[in-house]
């Protein structure tokens, strides 16, 4: 990746160059030459430039390379291994061994100095520059000297060396959520498939196809919008669009539609297309419409006409007869209109809704006909402008209110219900743009209904939502946004999420291993064994800041001191008590051992309970992270504070920095790493040594002493370091806000439902 081949490029040009003592920028972390200069306030440490307040510059330092042997008159001195380290420089024991023939340029005249030297004990390996290097054993003996060397054997380090050892090239990241990568205008499933064969389509000729596992790009070889999708069985659908774009597709890909009319002329904008009854209707949003039988193959077309006005189209629907209704706006009344198709004499009526002169609104949505027989047709159509649901009747014709209830005074955008079990059970879904509904009819020609709330939504800024014309036991729901679509499967037994653009807060896992994410609004989205969907459930409303999975689920922690503990079985959130302070994050040792810190220096335990208690912290400084790991907890905050739970009591490990900590994590054999807004340290035998920074680190997961990723830099970047600086490995479009592990994977989750995992 670019970012992380010119950051190679950079510190290979520096080995060769050393320290540019004139340069403006950060050297932190830059390589250098030992003994040179690095810039007011730094040290060559190492090899690596470091700060000289708040860093130990002995980190990394290897004393194997003591000055060589001298003379001073007839005296040898040497110099001991290993040196000793202090403030970046090391300092190595004397030794002075008297020459019986004298001493000539640093070594006794013939005289053996090996006696009883065994040259077994070669120096620890270490990085020099871009390579790690290896002594071998055994060693030789200089006679005149009486001193050991080795040969040494070397290795690139292509990605740098840190630990004796090359760094690994480390992970590479992508983008695998939202999984639609275009706004849906329409989508729609196909009947039979029990959620499995979807299609979305959307501007510019974009469409994906679901085919239950997983959302890939449909080729549909036009750049013009595509507005509808409608499948007409389980094996092929429709797709309509601007400029006359008509599509089929089924197992041969997506083919244009043949002998679709020439008139009327110009570049139709096709709104909505159905089949029913043997005929294939399409309309377009000028009133044109266009019909196909099945018996001639031939098109017929024409279009409504208002006096002295045109109608506007804006649904289409056929019952199992053939009886078409297409609906929109009449532009002299600016009132709702249905132009309707009667199969029994094969003409057209057009109906105008007066509305019994109430308000006049356009009808946006047309649902099935629950009275379908040979003398009459009925269906709902949905009015912009409040929720009150009509009904259109062909025998007469006329217009009535149907007696739908709805909790809402949002219009209804959709109506979907499967014909047949509108017939036998009459129950249709009801789509606004907030909510969806089943209503239930009970009563003959008039009837009345039950409703019942499946979902709401408006969990993001959505700019609409649109609804799939088949209900093949789950409606299709799609609240589209700017940055990405919510796909639901929604109906009374089944509750999924294909595809989710809300903004997450933070992830992990759940029940051996399954991904859980929790939006800021703390809705959560749950994956389900052997399914490629997410379960999806929304709790009460709480500003979430953290998250940690359990057997069962997850326990979720916010602002004003709230915590939900929420059950993916049954999709319930129960509220704990006990918390006063705003929480900042939550680590969990079992599923009943976890620890929340927060504002003040507030710490709470979790022990499975009702309620959390306090416990002392000994800080009031705001505690921003906690982690757990093999028994211990550690949590740091404001100003360079750092805890760690130890034999029942928080206890204070003093770092000497001054920077606030917004991660804090266990490494391996104990050690901790804290990091924040370009501080970054690890404690390690009791001493604390400060590494390299970045600016804005957060969501440290640490891997190995070489391998941390975090987020980063502006907060859309997901970074590495590597033992020895910073690196960026992937840049998203939105800020990013959790971190953890799923699996073997990395990842990290933030706004318009972005997921970037591990490759």
């Amino acid at each position: 990746m670019k970012p992380f081949r010119f950051t190679a490029l950079a510190v290979f040009s520096l080995a060769v160059s050393a320290c540019n003592c004139g340069i403006t920028v950060d050297p932190e972390g830059l390589l250098c030459d030992e003994g040179n200069t690095c810039p007011s306030g730094y040290v060559c440490s190492a090899g690596v430039c470091k700060t000289q307040t708040n860093v130990n510059a002995c980190t990394n330092v290897t004393c194997t390379t003591p000055p060589g042997p001298k003379c001073v008159g007839a005296v040898l001195q040497t110099f001991n291994l290993p040196g000793t380290c202090a403030a970046g420089n090391c300092s190595y024991v004397t030794k002075e061994t008297t020459c019986v023939n004298g001493c000539v340029d640093g070594a006794c005249v013939d005289q053996d100095l090996c006696g009883g030297v065994s040259c077994d004990s070669p120096p620890p390996a270490d990085c020099q520059g871009m390579q790690a290097r290896t002594f071998m054993s055994p060693g030789t003996c200089t006679k005149g000297t009486g001193q050991c060397s080795y040969s040494a054997s070397t290795v690139n380090c292509p990605f740098g060396c840190a630990g004796a050892v090359c760094v690994m090239r480390g992970l590479s990241f992508a983008q695998t959520s939202p999984r639609v990568k275009h706004p849906i205008n329409h989508l729609d499933v196909a009947p039979g498939s029990n959620g499995n064969w979807v299609i979305a389509v959307g501007p510019g000729g974009q469409a994906s196809k679901w085919d239950g596992q997983r959302w890939s790009t449909l080729a549909t070889q036009t750049t013009s919008n595509l507005n509808r999708v409608f499948f007409r069985n389980a094996n092929s659908a429709y797709i309509v669009g601007a400029n006359r774009t008509f599509l089929k597709v089924d197992a041969a890909g997506v083919t244009p539609v043949t002998g679709f009319p020439t008139a009327p002329a110009g570049n139709l904008n096709l709104v909505d297309v159905h089949e029913g009854g043997q005929r294939l209707f399409v309309v377009d949003d000028a009133g044109a419409w266009f019909m196909q039988t099945s018996a001639s193959g031939t098109w017929a077309s024409g279009k409504f006409s208002a006096v002295g006005g045109t109608y506007g189209v804006n649904q289409l629907y056929v019952d199992s007869l053939g009886n078409a209704r297409a609906v929109g706006m009449n532009s002299v009344s600016s009132g709702g209109f249905v132009g309707y198709f009667a199969a029994s004499s094969s003409k057209w009526f057009e109906d105008v809704d007066d509305q019994n002169g109430g308000s006049k609104n356009a009808f946006v949505s047309v649902g099935p006909s629950y009275v379908v027989d040979s003398k009459n047709s009925k269906v709902f159509v949905g009015r912009l402008g409040d929720e009150t649901v009509r009904q259109h009747a062909a025998d007469m014709p006329y217009f009535s209110d149907a007696e739908i209830p709805l909790p809402s005074p949002e219009p209804v955008l959709g109506i979907t219900g499967n014909p047949l079990a509108v017939a036998l059970n009459p129950s249709v879904y009801l789509l606004t743009f907030s909510s969806l509904f089943r209503s239930t009819l009970v009563g003959g020609m008039n009837p009345i209904s039950h409703v019942e709330t499946l979902f709401n939504f408006a969990l993001r800024a959505s700019d609409t939502v649109v609804m799939s014309k088949n209900e093949a036991q789950g409606v299709l729901v799609a609240e589209v946004a700017p940055q990405g679509n919510n796909v639901f499967r929604l109906g009374p037994s089944v509750q999924e999420a294909l595809d989710l653009a809300a903004d997450f807060q933070a992830v992990t896992t759940y029940a051996n291993g399954l991904p859980l994410l929790v939006t800021q609004n703390n809705d959560v989205a749950f994956g389900v064994a052997n399914k490629a969907t997410y379960g999806f459930a929304r709790g009460p409303l709480i500003q979430v800041s953290d998250a940690v999975g359990t057997a069962t689920g997850a326990v979720i922690v916010g602002a004003a001191g709230l915590v939900n503990r929420f059950v993916a079985s049954n999709s319930t959130f129960t509220g704990i008590t006990g918390a006063t302070q705003k929480l900042n994050a939550i680590c969990r040792a079992s599923d009943n051992d976890m620890f929340i810190v927060g504002a003040n220096g507030a710490i709470y335990h979790y022990t499975g309970g009702a309620t959390v208690t306090a416990m002392a912290s000994g800080t009031a400084q705001h505690l921003n992270s906690v982690d757990c790991a093999g028994g211990e907890v550690v949590a740091c905050g404001d100003n360079g504070t750092v805890l760690r739970f130890t034999s029942g009591m928080w206890r204070s490990i003093a770092t000497g920095l001054s920077g606030n900590f917004d991660s804090c994590r266990f490494g391996t054999h104990g050690t901790v790493y804290a990091a924040g807004n370009g501080v970054f340290a690890k404690f390690e035998n009791n001493t604390w040594a400060s590494l390299a920074g970045d600016s804005n680190v957060k969501k440290l997961i640490i891997l190995g002493p070489s391998e941390v990723y975090a987020i980063a830099g502006t907060g859309k970047q997901v970074k590495r370091f590597n033992g020895q600086s910073w690196s960026t490995l992937f840049t998203s479009d939105v800020f990013l806000a959790g971190g953890g592990q799923v699996g073997t994977k990395v990842v990290f989750v933030g706004d318009s439902g972005w997921v970037v995992e591990s490759q």
